[in-house]
């Protein structure tokens, strides 16, 4: 059951570096980034609207043959950028603060998960099997369940931080919560099984008693 348990946590931080490697698609506040069009055929000129106004109209440079870039840096806030061709994008610029408090929240779920499984292998709560047995596999089952949560967080930051999450991504994200809910059966169905297993076993030694008496 270990191996299984450290595969599923693996397999959620695999999902953020995977992640990772994609462009952004949003900013933090003061920071700047070039963005490159794709071959246009009209004028150099682009605007940038916010949800009310226009905030900016510029000249692209160009980069080579028909492909321009020209500078991103706006205050926070959702921002849709106009080509001369009529393509668009759009970009987020958020605080660094939101940002760092998806990570944070991340990271303490993820702590407690680590630490939720720990407890459940390394800790006796109690003498009596069954009540033991219990508790362990219940802790499990928690620990499993807010594994779950981290992949859905993971995903939130990765889209604040910019990084485009494409249907590959979510696909795997989707494998990952679908093997924690298909562990979670399993657990409870050994658990089960268990119970009734110690259930006979405690019945079988009082009859025994009994019939020593």
């Amino acid at each position: 059951m270990k191996k299984w348990i450290i595969i599923l946590i693996l397999m959620v931080v695999m999902s953020f570096c995977v992640s990772a490697a994609i462009c952004e698609n949003r900013l933090t506040v003061g920071s700047s980034c070039t963005i490159l069009t794709p071959p246009i055929a009209c004028s150099t000129n682009y605007s940038i609207f916010n949800q009310t106004n226009l905030v900016e109209n510029g000249e692209m440079v160009l980069i080579n043959s028909s492909i321009y870039s020209f500078n991103f840096s706006q205050n926070q806030g959702d921002y849709v950028i106009i080509l001369c061709d009529n393509t668009s994008r759009e970009i987020r610029v958020t605080s660094e603060d939101q940002d760092m408090s998806s990570l944070s929240i991340t990271i303490f779920i993820m702590g407690l998960v680590i630490g939720l499984y720990y407890l459940a292998f390394k800790i006796v709560f109690s003498e009596n099997e069954i009540l033991q047995w219990s508790i362990k596999n219940s802790i499990i089952i928690i620990a499993t369940f807010l594994l779950t949560l981290s992949t859905s967080m993971i995903a939130t930051i990765a889209d604040t931080a910019g990084i485009a999450l494409t249907s590959e991504i979510f696909r795997f994200m989707w494998i990952i919560n679908w093997a924690c809910y298909i562990f979670m059966v399993f657990v409870f169905i050994k658990f089960l099984l268990k119970l009734i297993k110690l259930m006979h076993k405690n019945a079988k030694e009082k009859r025994g008693l009994h019939h020593e008496e």
